[in-house]
C-alpha cells in the first residue's frame, strides 16, 4: 500500500546569500545541497528547501508552521536574533507560539500545543 512518509516545505527566496546566513546562523541548519536555483537545508532533522525566485511578493506571502517541543527553549534561542516579529504568547486555542521572519519576508511560525 502506498505510504506518505514526509512533507518537505519548498519556500521561495529572492536572496540566496541572506537565506544561507539565516538558515546557518539563526536556525542552526546544515546545508545539504546547493544549486544555482535551489538550496536544501536540514534543521533539527527537518528538511527545508528553497527555490530562487525574482518576485518579492512570493516569499513575503509565504510561511511555514513548525510544531515543536519546548517552545520556551526555542524562544530563548531566537529571541535576540533580530528576527522575532511576534513574541512568545499563548493563544486562546491552547497553542503557545512565536514568529520569526527572514530577510526574504518568509514567516517561520513556531508553536507548541499546551492544552
Amino acid at each position: 500500500m502506498p505510504e506518505l512518509i514526509s512533507i518537505v516545505a519548498e519556500l521561495p527566496a529572492i536572496d540566496f546569500p541572506a537565506t544561507k546566513t539565516f538558515c546557518r546562523d539563526v536556525l542552526g541548519g546544515e546545508l545539504l545541497a546547493e544549486y544555482p536555483d535551489f538550496l536544501i537545508y536540514k534543521i533539527n532533522g527537518i528538511e527545508l528547501h528553497y527555490w530562487l525566485c525574482d518576485n518579492k511578493n512570493l516569499p513575503e506571502a509565504s510561511s511555514i508552521y513548525l510544531r515543536v517541543r519546548d517552545i520556551d527553549g526555542f524562544y530563548e534561542k531566537y529571541k535576540n536574533s533580530g528576527h522575532v516579529v511576534l513574541s512568545l504568547e499563548t493563544r486562546p486555542w491552547g497553542i503557545k507560539e512565536f514568529y520569526l521572519q527572514d530577510s526574504n519576508g518568509i514567516l517561520y511560525k513556531f508553536g507548541e500545543d499546551i492544552s
